[in-house]
């Protein structure tokens, strides 16, 4: 059984790999558009020269349960800047970013693992 500080200690981890993963999402896809830092004006977003930046989102799933994602590619990611979304989600896995994981053909380390979400990354930013 975990202790209380461990399980803490874990959350705050994953926490902190999501939030790094949006914000540089979000530099990516937001700094084509708008230049940051963004600020918060009662219940807007605004650029650094005050106009109003509404993030249009899309979710891409896979990399929390295969470590290569699933049919991911900079196709993709174009597609998804052609609907004109200018921030992605790309799920991510504790258990594939800590201890790695795969199946009987081939196996990823947590740093190969990371690679791979660094590369969808820049698969983004040239999207």
């Amino acid at each position: 059984q975990l202790e209380q500080g461990t399980i803490i200690m874990r959350v705050g981890v994953v926490a902190l790999l999501l939030l790094r993963l949006a914000v540089v999402l979000v530099a990516c896809w937001g700094a084509r558009a708008t230049k940051g830092p963004y600020t918060i004006q009662g219940n807007q977003v605004l650029d650094a020269q005050g106009n109003v930046h509404l993030f249009r989102g899309v979710c891409r799933p896979s990399l929390e349960y295969w470590p290569d994602g699933v049919g991911m590619n900079q196709a993709d990611f174009n597609m998804m800047a052609q609907w004109g979304a200018n921030i992605v989600r790309v799920s991510v896995s504790e258990a594939y970013w800590f201890k790695g994981g795969g199946n009987d053909r081939i196996w990823y380390t947590p740093s190969m693992y990371q690679r791979n979400v660094d590369k969808y990354i820049r698969m983004a930013k040239n999207a």
